[in-house]
């Protein structure tokens, strides 16, 4: 064993814990915060769900696979590691899709949605997508679909898939829900866009007409204008997850799909683990997203670590509606942290929260009153 194995499952074993450790953050901010408790974010609550399956299930075995180069587990636990792993792959997109679901219908149809999504549909939701992702992947390779069992590589762990297999599976997989997530996701860039031309001609009327100096109306485009705002970085967010999911594991679909069809192509073993644990690190990647740039996520993270900034988190959290205590220090980490609750708010009928940072843009009810406003 090279320096170079050991080398590389140091790095695996550091992508195992952050993926971890991020992941365990999402689902406890989640389930300990109120306001966080959107339809949206129990989406990626489930999806963490998926990431961290892939650091307890997944990820140990390849470690080991890539040092010692061989497989010591037998033939089920070799069905087990491989069908974990496309499960979360396939669960992880259709999440995915599901989050760019919500948020259209519920950035084009806020009336009917706040009327038709509910904790128990989206229950129902997520548990179809689990049921969908374990029936894709384990049915077929523990029923031999994927090809002839005398091909199954005893020390290696490695299926020789036939092409049909192959492709079908990469379709349901990967290929059919990729576009429709990027679909979506334009839609929604596009009423944003909409709703923003609205509001700077709304404003350009409220001067023409002379009203320019009305405090009321000028204070209520204001506030549209910051929450249409606020809205497109939440719609940046959920784009950058959605274009690094696609960046980590598009080589590893393509590697799939032309190793089926070509038998001589099959790409160096060095090549096929890295492009392999450049789809695991996705899992990863999106905790570290969420902290970045979710105003909501982030300052809940600091809650729940017992650290938070002076008076800047103050004003972030007010707009995540955290109940953030001014600190004199930059990080302080008191003996008993007081502020995981956060600040009651009106009872709604659907997990869905108007003030959440994620897009949930402003209605056209909203511009309607605000034209019949100028007249």
């Amino acid at each position: 064993m090279t320096p170079l194995r050991w080398f590389g499952a140091a790095v695996g074993a550091c992508i195992m814990l952050t993926t971890l450790i991020g992941n365990i953050l999402v689902l406890i901010v989640v389930s300990k915060f109120r306001r966080l408790r959107s339809a949206t974010n129990i989406l990626l609550a489930s999806l963490a769900t998926a990431d961290i399956t892939v650091a307890l299930l997944v990820m140990p075995f390849t470690i080991i696979v890539d040092v010692v180069r061989e497989w010591r587990f037998g033939r089920v636990a070799c069905y087990m590691w491989i069908s974990c792993d496309v499960m979360c792959c396939t669960a992880s997109i259709q999440h995915l899709c599901f989050v760019s679901l919500d948020r259209f219908w519920a950035v084009t149809r806020p009336l009917r949605y706040r009327a038709c999504v509910s904790k128990k549909r989206l229950f129902i939701a997520i548990v179809f997508i689990w049921i969908l992702s374990a029936a894709i992947s384990f049915i077929p390779i523990f029923c031999g679909w994927f090809g002839p069992e005398d091909q199954w590589d005893e020390d290696t762990c490695e299926l020789a898939v036939n092409p049909t297999y192959a492709l079908v599976s990469s379709l349901i997989s990967f290929y059919l829900p990729l576009p429709v997530m990027f679909y979506v996701y334009a839609r929604i860039l596009a009423v944003a866009e909409r709703q923003a031309r609205e509001i700077r001609v709304l404003e350009r009327s409220l001067i023409q007409s002379g009203q320019g100096g009305d405090t009321t109306r000028r204070r209520s485009l204001r506030r549209r204008s910051k929450q249409l705002l606020i809205d497109t970085k939440a719609i940046r967010t959920l784009g950058i997850v959605m274009g690094v999911f696609s960046a980590c594991w598009l080589p590893f679909f393509i590697m799939y799909l032309v190793s089926a069809f070509c038998e001589t192509c099959q790409p160096p073993y060095e090549v096929r683990t890295s492009i392999t644990w450049l789809g695991y690190v996705n899992s990863a990647f999106n905790p570290l997203i969420y902290a970045f740039l979710n105003t909501e996520f982030r300052e809940a993270f600091r809650r729940v670590l017992g650290c938070s900034r002076r008076d800047s988190t103050a004003t972030a959290a007010s707009i995540a509606g955290l109940d953030v205590e001014h600190r004199s220090s930059s990080c302080s980490c008191p003996a008993q942290v007081t502020a995981n609750k956060l600040p009651r708010a009106s009872p709604t009928r659907s997990p869905d929260h108007r003030d959440s940072a994620w897009p949930n843009l402003i209605t056209a009810g909203q511009l309607d009153k605000a034209k019949h406003d100028l007249i």
